[in-house]
């Protein structure tokens, strides 16, 4: 049976993808700095073994790899550390402690991982990114910069194992239900379960997918925000508080002319509020964005013939 060793085993995302690839018939080594919580996920999985491991001590780090009886078929590295933004912007020890959490601190082990993989000619390295890391944003960008850097090394490592037999797979989930974003208020249907995304990386898997975002409507998500110019990118959180709160992400074609957006500012339909849609050019000449409370909102701005991709950006932080 193959084995895999789980760096960070006691995460939501980590436990919910060691259980998948223990039904799925893998041996299991699991690494963390809580000894017990590593003990229940052991269990829960039926049996692996289990080793000490903390990114933030260069003892550790250098010791893990000596520790495993064999080398492991694949390595799965889902250590991550939200960290305190706020604490961050003043305090530069917690903003490096979140880069080498997030970053800096895994490079060994995966260098390690990769030189074995080589060796052999096989193998599989599993990282689990963010979509945070696709562009910065004033919220997070301590943990956002780390995980972009994190996503780079293992495109950059891709690159160099490509021809060796060694593949890397890049994990990009959005919010997903687990500690790290316990406390925040989100609409439920952008929060995935840590069993959606780990079906989702067993998939990736199997079909030998370089870059998975799980769910996967956050890669044409995160394409669009990308293509957003910078002055947008960096007013999106006042557009936001323009446009209203506690919808969602919406897109798609729709019958709105991007050269003839009507503006109502007195009155709306379904509300005694006040609305005023806003129109956002991006990507090519003739398209356009509306922010609005409503994609029913934004449906009635606007009738023409001509048919034109119309990004409801309703729900932004």
């Amino acid at each position: 049976m193959p084995t895999m060793l789980v760096l960070g085993a006691t995460s939501g995302i980590a436990r919910a993808t060691a259980r998948a690839f223990a039904g799925s018939g893998w041996t299991l080594q699991l690494a963390g700095r809580d000894i017990q919580r590593l003990q229940e996920v052991a269990d829960d999985c039926g049996g692996a073994s289990i080793f000490p491991f903390d990114a933030l001590d260069p003892a550790s780090r250098s010791a893990l790899w000596g520790l495993l009886p064999s080398c492991p078929d694949a390595v799965l590295c889902a250590v991550g550390l939200l960290g305190d933004q706020d604490c961050a912007c003043r305090d530069p020890k917690a903003a490096l402690q979140v880069i080498e959490c997030n970053f800096t601190g895994l490079v060994p082990v995966l260098l390690q991982a990769a030189e074995a993989f080589e060796a052999r000619g096989s193998g599989l390295l599993i990282g689990l990114s963010s979509v945070a890391g696709d562009r910065g944003r004033a919220s997070n960008y301590a943990y956002g910069s780390a995980k972009a850097g994190f996503s780079a090394f293992l495109s950059g490592l891709r690159a160099r194992l490509w021809n060796s037999g060694v593949r890397v797979l890049t994990v990009k989930p959005g919010y997903v239900a687990t500690g790290m974003i316990a406390g925040r208020r989100l609409p439920s249907c952008i929060v995935a379960s840590p069993e959606l995304v780990a079906r989702d990386i067993l998939r990736a898997v199997r079909t030998g997918r370089d870059v998975l975002y799980t769910p996967g409507w956050w890669r044409p998500l995160l394409a669009l925000y990308r293509a957003l110019r910078v002055w947008v990118a960096t007013r999106w959180k006042l557009l936001a508080m323009r446009a209203g709160r506690g919808v969602l992400f919406w897109a798609g074609w729709t019958n709105l002319a991007p050269e003839r957006f009507l503006l109502p500012s007195q009155t709306h339909p379904s509300s005694s509020q006040d609305f005023r849609p806003y129109r956002i050019p991006h990507l090519k000449r003739g398209n356009g964005c509306i922010l609005g409370r409503k994609a029913s909102d934004t449906a009635r701005v606007a009738r023409n013939d001509n048919h034109v991709f119309v990004f409801h950006c309703i729900y932004i932080k």
